[in-house]
């Protein structure tokens, strides 16, 4: 573990600091850790080490998270032109909306900007896609 420590004093001693019986613990031990951290770097059964596949399941969680937040954006905007799509299609409602010079500027705002959540959550459901195929959960 290239961390040298010097002590004073003999073996016992170095056996008393490290709580334990033996020198063969100490090299059990050290063994059991050489080994740990080689299996980390092997790769598994399908091809993926152990820091490549933590760093893919990273990735399918970040790429889960963004796409419930683009739904959820998603449909808000959705919401709202609906309502406004209901308000138009009724005659009063129309003229009172008209009447509003700022509406029609904010209803293609609106209109745009779903667009491009759209195209953004197509974006983000492929890129998800794609991790979960490289982890073999599709």
């Amino acid at each position: 573990d290239q961390n040298v420590k010097t002590l004073l004093g003999g073996i016992e001693y170095y056996l008393e600091y490290r709580k334990m019986e033996s020198m063969r613990e100490v090299e059990a031990k050290s063994a059991k850790a050489k080994k740990q951290k080689e299996k980390k770097n092997v790769p598994a059964e399908d091809g993926l080490t152990y820091n490549e596949r933590k760093q893919f399941e990273k990735e399918l969680r970040s790429e889960t998270r963004n796409l419930e937040t683009i739904e959820q954006t998603i449909e808000e905007l959705e919401e709202i032109i609906g309502r406004w799509d209901l308000q138009l299609a009724d005659p009063e409602a129309c003229k009172e909306l008209m009447g509003d010079p700022d509406f029609y500027p904010q209803y293609e705002h609106k209109k745009a900007a779903l667009s491009a959540k759209m195209e953004e959550w197509e974006a983000c459901n492929i890129k998800k896609e794609g991790l979960e195929e490289q982890l073999g959960q599709s």
